[in-house]
């Protein structure tokens, strides 16, 4: 059973109602070096009172998802939505699981490790 094939299955028992598992929430796009979200970045550092605000900002804007993160943040902020119902997304952006698949995700790890743990016990009669 895979989540493509039974998607209704998968919401039922999670609670969930995933509806889109080709596209992601958010349409945007990365950014990796710009100079006024820098200055953007420094400022907020400095308002941190993080030690060394420029090497903050750089290493923001160095990786990648900080660098997304922080413009998503500053689109939230001005009233920009990415979109309008994450939940109904199995990714939020192009790489990233939603909230509703991390759930899955740890309930499907719960579910395994129970599994193995009563499978193990039982074997060594407790």
């Amino acid at each position: 059973n895979t989540m493509f094939d039974h998607l209704d299955q998968y919401n039922e028992k999670y609670n969930t109602h995933i509806s889109n598992l080709t596209q992601s929430c958010w349409q945007g796009w990365y950014i990796l070096r710009n100079e006024p979200v820098k200055q953007q970045i420094e400022q907020l550092a400095q308002e941190l009172n993080t030690a060394n605000s420029t090497a903050f900002a750089n290493h923001v804007l160095s990786t990648t998802s900080l660098a997304e993160a922080h413009f998503v943040n500053q689109l939230q902020a001005a009233g920009i939505k990415p979109c309008d119902n994450p939940d109904d997304y199995m990714f939020w952006d192009k790489v990233h699981p939603t909230r509703v698949m991390h759930q899955i995700l740890a309930q499907t790890v719960i579910e395994q490790l129970n599994d193995v743990y009563f499978i193990k016990n039982k074997k060594l009669g407790t």
